[in-house]
């Protein structure tokens, strides 16, 4: 039983938090082709929703283990964007430094998005992907907590 815990749960998070570090390691030789950081962010949210599914159909996750796995998930996944956003540029900033690029993923994660910084036209879809997949990982933290709050109080 354990073993499929670490199976559906730290298997998802070493793979997002090793795919968050390639945009840091490994940065695009030509930034003019982004469809590999599309790739790349497709991956990396399907990995870090593991920990979630596992606990949806019943694969021995708490709900505890599953709400931890997606809030480091989620950090992951705010670095990773961060990451391609450094390596690509914004186009106030062509070659941001890693706060920078880290304040932006924040502020585009939450929707927040006071406008003080875009991504280059290329990588539009992929912003808007990460607001929407910031709504879905709230809503999905937010969701795990009643549920925690409900077996507490049981």
């Amino acid at each position: 039983m354990r073993s499929q815990t670490y199976i559906f749960v730290i298997a998802p998070i070493a793979v997002t938090a090793l795919l968050a570090s390639l945009p840091y390691l490994l940065p695009p030789s030509d930034r003019t082709i982004v469809w590999p950081a599309y790739l790349h962010a497709t991956v990396a949210v399907f990995s870090a929703t593991g920990p979630y599914v596992a606990h949806l159909v019943g694969r021995n996750v708490s709900t505890y283990t599953a709400l931890m796995a997606l809030a480091v998930n989620a950090v992951c996944l705010i670095v990773l964007f961060a990451g391609i956003y450094r390596a690509y540029g914004l186009a106030e900033c062509p070659f941001p430094d890693t706060a920078l690029a880290i304040y932006f993923s924040t502020v585009t994660w939450t929707t927040l998005g006071y406008g003080d910084f875009s991504p280059i036209d290329s990588l539009r879809l992929l912003s808007a992907g990460q607001a929407v997949i910031g709504y879905l990982f709230l809503g999905l933290i937010v969701g795990l907590l009643i549920e925690a709050a409900t077996q507490a109080r049981q």
